[in-house]
């Protein structure tokens, strides 16, 4: 204490130096925390646990560490006690092979994909092999302003990815090929790998393609390839699809026709109309009244393309079933919870129709009667899982029949009661 009494100086700048050391804790606790706070509430992130469900034969799920895939099965009797959904980790390998299909799906509520809680959807198709690298979503959604992030790896095959907007920010999904990547904002698109290159094709939405350095951005109706080595091509068109608003992201007027029919006339009409069902926009087809009458309601659109000059003719399109009161496709073969007619004419300068139906039970055990080619009128698919469709290639399926011209498409509902979806229709000429 005496050596402070003779050098009050330096007293007076201890005490100062302490004042603002004190001070400067005091700013940088006041400032710091709230900062900490904020940047915990933007970037903390929690997992997402997407779910796999096997709509078609047996899908091959290899978790991390695992020593042996696990299966997820739609069909094999002989493995009963096989899940047909599982729940998948990061680093997770799903795998399928040319009689199996499989969809996973993203939602934020921990495996609970409901509808308004779907982030996306990835369906793979034949012969696929993909790697969930990360799928995190932030932990405050409502008040960080970063999106969910989805990182997928797509080794070999086909999928197609439906990312669906929650509130104001769409998910940011990730596709990395042994190409190149893919960025994907909301939208549907179409992804398929070989050997020696990826292919993108944009239904609607954008995505930034980019590879070795370069990129391009793609949007609705684009596509591009990246060869093996080399940069991404600039955009192009891709092939070209013959049905207008098929992703009914547009009302159905006019490029849709909506006709109803109904045996009797004092009965409830069936109804068509867009929904939003999983992030995707779909037309719901529903009758729900008294039972047993025929009714139908369909929407159609009318085409007049020529299609001789195409090598390939193929339809593609989702389909949801959830109910059908009557049996497979009634004792006629000609009422499905969901069927296909394109009207045509053929090389000869007739007109002839194809007709597909698809329905998911038949309790009462009616035939499934042939088309002129030999083929099942109607298939049976999954009950309540989106289901993609994809025809033979018509131009050589159908022989010597086959079309000259496209006159229109109707897709529609038949039978009793009914509800049902459709999503995602094309009609591709290559």
């Amino acid at each position: 204490m005496e050596q402070w009494k003779r050098d009050p100086q330096k007293l007076n700048t201890l005490v100062w130096g302490i004042l603002f050391t004190a001070f400067a804790i005091f700013c940088a606790i006041i400032i710091g925390v709230p900062l900490s706070v904020r940047a915990y509430l933007y970037n903390s992130t929690v997992q997402l646990r997407p779910s796999l469900e096997a709509i078609k034969g047996t899908v091959l799920l290899h978790e991390p560490g695992a020593a042996e895939p696990v299966a997820v099965s739609m069909t094999d009797p002989l493995m009963q006690d096989v899940p047909r959904v599982r729940d998948v980790r990061p680093g997770s390998v799903i795998s399928t092979d040319d009689t199996s299909l499989g969809t996973l799906t993203f939602s934020r509520n921990g495996g609970q994909n409901s509808q308004e809680n779907v982030l996306g959807t990835v369906q793979l198709y034949h012969s696929t092999r993909l790697t969930l690298v990360d799928s995190a979503s932030p932990r405050f959604a409502g008040i960080s302003p970063h999106p969910d992030r989805i990182t997928l790896r797509v080794d070999a095959g086909q999928v197609r990815v439906v990312v669906a907007r929650l509130g104001d920010k769409a998910p940011v999904m990730e596709v990395r090929t042994p190409h190149g990547q893919v960025l994907l904002s909301e939208g549907s698109y179409s992804v398929r790998v070989t050997d020696q290159l990826t292919e993108v094709v944009v239904r609607y939405g954008d995505a930034d393609v980019l590879a070795n350095g370069h990129g391009v951005k793609l949007t609705t109706g684009q596509r591009t390839q990246i060869a093996k080595g080399e940069t991404p091509a600039l955009p192009m068109p891709a092939a070209q699809n013959l049905i207008v608003n098929g992703s009914f992201t547009d009302p159905l007027p006019p490029a849709w026709q909506v006709d109803q029919f109904q045996a009797s006339a004092d009965v409830e009409p069936g109804r068509a109309e867009i929904v939003i069902a999983g992030g995707r926009r779909a037309v719901f087809f529903s009758r729900m009244g008294k039972n047993g009458i025929h009714s139908e309601v369909g929407i159609s659109q009318v085409i007049n393309r020529d299609v001789l000059d195409y090598e390939s003719l193929v339809l593609r399109m989702d389909i949801q079933l959830l109910y059908q009161s009557l049996s497979g496709g009634g004792y006629l073969s000609s009422e499905f919870p969901v069927m296909v007619r394109i009207d045509y004419k053929d090389v000869y300068g007739f007109d002839r129709f194809w007709v597909h139906g698809f329905y998911y039970q038949n309790v009462d055990g009616y035939p499934i009667q042939a088309d002129l080619w030999g083929n099942p009128l109607g298939e049976q698919i999954p009950h309540a899982v989106w289901y993609p469709y994809e025809s033979p290639n018509l131009l050589t399926a159908l022989g010597d029949l086959r079309p000259a011209r496209i006159h229109s498409i109707r897709i529609y509902a038949s039978g009793w009661n009914f509800q049902s979806m459709v999503s995602e229709v094309s009609l591709i000429a290559e």
